[in-house]
């Protein structure tokens, strides 16, 4: 399972004109085929983006189409448009050229409002496959910039020392959270409509957000510095999130990186449902999501006063236990009903961040857990491996947030997927960890022991 860190998300873009070997740095980064490659300028028209790290340090890498300032067909301008949007979301700016083809003035205008901009660049020439072919940057000096890496994204030349300088220049979490001291960051996430922003003009107690019933109008994520009950909460406001196929607008498109991004850098995410809508396969897709980076979930199903005053079933028992039945790995996730027109429930939102970040920060002591672990396979012993008994040694917590469990053992290939799911299930039975993820993980015995 991926080590998850509770830390700021930067966002890295790659820009240049067509075919200039973006998509082949792309994949490159991410270390595996995501964007399509062919030698034929302008195949990527869409931003990719995908969640990567070097060094142990993570980014959000996007892939642009080509740059062409100049370009009349309407399918070039908005092009253009989306790498101006990359542009002005990034923390650092990849800006890639063709080292075969010298400088052109394309690349030299894309360089000029870089500059202006002024963002933190890193300024590549690419497709330098050799030493004979080193001299070619020479020619890149009349852009007015003095440090060029080069590089080969198709034989890798270059690539790791370009990386080693890019995550050196990326913006640590002091740079980009807020200075204020906050009892938790909560983002607020969910399809469009559901109410995200009226929920957050209901909290904060004044309209922040603009409230419109056509899907879409938050573009960009928004914080709020919200104060309850004596305590200050950052609230994050995104754009809905809507199945890939379905998005059309290169604005919304980009709000998806944002709304990825506020979920990377929160504690606590307040995932909405339409009470009178249910649950969909993009909501199961995103609460997966959430889950897959370690974060405290809390699913609010809003619009109640609707579904109470328009259907029968509308008893939050039998609906939470509708939700449960159709997927049952939100057992462990509290499911809260409110109503972000109304203000039924919204009180109890102290309680229910404080809740999650109190288990997600939580820490249980080696000797519970080791007794723990000592019940529970005398309760249903481990299976045979190679003739062998699967014996449990020690357990132990090696970090919290979300809470992550490491059990020695001596045959750890060995053990199932089932007695795996029944490991996890009875430590939530015993310990609770309600609404977080728990990572439980298996090592075997040191190979170096003595005699």
């Amino acid at each position: 399972m991926t080590e998850i860190i509770d830390r700021y998300l930067p966002v890295v873009a790659i820009v240049g004109r067509p075919n200039v070997g973006k998509s082949t740095l792309f994949n490159k980064i991410i270390g595996r085929r995501r964007a399509i490659v062919l030698n034929t300028p302008g195949i990527t028209r869409d931003r990719l983006y995908q969640e990567t790290s070097f060094d142990s340090v993570p980014f959000l890498l996007v892939d642009t189409g080509g740059f062409n300032p100049t370009a009349s067909q309407k399918m070039d301008s908005l092009v253009v448009f989306q790498v101006m949007e990359a542009i002005q979301e990034a923390d650092l700016v990849i800006f890639l050229a063709d080292g075969r083809a010298m400088l052109t003035p394309f690349d030299q205008e894309m360089i000029n409002l870089l500059r202006q901009k002024g963002k933190t660049t890193l300024y590549v020439a690419n497709k330098i496959d050799g030493p004979a072919q080193e001299d070619n940057i020479y020619d890149f000096y009349r852009s007015g910039i003095d440090q060029w890496h080069t590089i080969s994204a198709e034989h890798s030349r270059g690539v790791m020392d370009m990386l080693t300088d890019l995550v050196g220049l990326l913006p640590g979490e002091d740079e980009s959270e807020p200075k204020e001291e906050v009892e938790a960051k909560v983002a607020l996430i969910g399809k469009p409509n559901v109410g995200k922003s009226t929920l957050l003009n209901a909290v904060t107690g004044q309209n922040r957000v603009i409230v419109d019933s056509k899907p879409g109008t938050t573009v960009d994520s928004i914080d709020s510095l919200v104060e309850l009950e004596g305590k200050k909460y950052l609230f994050i406001d995104t754009a809905g999130i809507r199945r890939r196929s379905k998005i059309s607008k290169l604005k919304e498109k980009f709000s998806v990186v944002r709304a990825l991004k506020s979920i990377t850098n929160s504690q606590v995410i307040f995932y909405l449902l339409d009470g009178e809508q249910g649950l969909s396969d993009q909501d199961q897709r995103m609460i997966s999501y959430i889950e897959e980076r370690g974060k405290g979930l809390v699913i609010l199903v809003n619009k109640w006063d609707l579904v109470k005053k328009n259907k029968s079933d509308n008893k939050p028992s039998l609906y939470r236990r509708q939700l449960r039945d159709k997927v049952p790995y939100l057992n462990h996730i509290d499911i809260h009903f409110i109503s972000a027109k109304t203000g039924y429930n919204l009180r109890k939102f102290p309680q229910f961040i404080n809740n999650i970040k109190e288990q997600w920060l939580r820490r249980l002591p080696t000797p519970d857990l080791n007794s723990w672990l000592e019940v529970v396979q005398q309760a249903h012993q481990p299976p045979v491996y190679r003739s062998r008994r699967i014996k449990f040694y020690y357990i132990a917590q090696t970090r919290e947030a979300p809470p992550t469990f490491n059990i020695k053992c001596n045959y750890p290939q060995g053990l199932p997927k089932s007695y795996q799911r029944y490991l996890l299930n009875q430590l939530r039975t015993a310990f609770g960890f309600q609404g977080v993820p728990v990572r439980v993980k298996l090592q075997g015995k040191s190979k170096n022991r003595k005699r």
